[in-house]
């Protein structure tokens, strides 16, 4: 299982993102994955045009999902291991992301359950998506463009994945990555506290040996 992975970046995070690329990195090269790679945003494409750079690229890659994260997150020891594993587990190929930062989440804790399922509700900090969707989703959005959507790019993975796509997207439990309080490059005003994980597995934590196969969900 073969993943490309990129960074959405600005600069005003460089000091962030470097330090989740040297970190992914060597997690790259302990399992076997290519490298990741950094797109700052210097070309000021905002926060859709420089996440669908990614995605692209993504694309051309000789890969089999495409892992996308924003420049303003941390991660577990073993990320990259355990997204492999959970990629595996999709046989449906549902979209994944890594963080949900509301109560379903803690729900899911308490049933002893590995995944939300929501089709309402996503957050971008970490999001992973088959390379064949990638690609359906680039075309479907450029068809579908409208000024509601602003310059969002979760909004229009949402979209999609609700209309065209028709799967729910699976949020890990636990969350196996953070939002760092560095503010927001949309200008968003947020307490961040309504932005963290309700479970995070930790930086220091390891995920891959979890039953990530377990079918069971707790609904958003």
């Amino acid at each position: 299982m073969r993943l490309a992975i990129g960074i959405v970046a600005v600069r005003d995070r460089e000091a962030n993102a470097e330090k989740m690329r040297a970190r992914l990195d060597a997690q790259c090269a302990a399992s076997g994955q290519a490298p990741s790679r950094i797109f700052y945003d210097d070309d000021r494409l905002g926060c859709w045009g420089n996440a669908k750079r990614v995605w692209k690229w993504g694309t051309e890659q000789p890969v089999d999902w495409v892992l996308v994260l924003q420049d303003d997150i941390s991660f577990c020891a073993d990320f990259v291991k355990a997204a492999v594993k959970i990629a595996r587990c999709q046989a449906l190929g549902n979209p994944v992301s890594f963080f949900l930062p509301r109560k379903s989440v803690e729900v899911a804790r308490d049933r002893g359950l590995h995944y939300v399922a929501t089709s309402n509700y996503l957050w971008a900090q970490a999001t992973m998506i088959e390379v064949v969707a990638v690609r359906t989703m680039l075309s479907w959005v450029e068809t579908k463009e409208c000024a509601d959507w602003n310059n969002d790019d979760d909004v229009r993975l949402a979209a999609f994945f609700k209309s065209k796509l028709q799967r729910k997207v699976l949020v890990t439990v636990p969350n196996l990555v953070e939002h760092l309080n560095m503010g927001s490059v949309m200008g968003h005003r947020f307490k961040y506290e309504g932005r963290r994980s309700r479970y995070y597995v930790g930086d220091a934590g390891l995920a891959e040996g979890l039953d990530w196969d377990r079918k069971d969900v707790v609904n958003e």
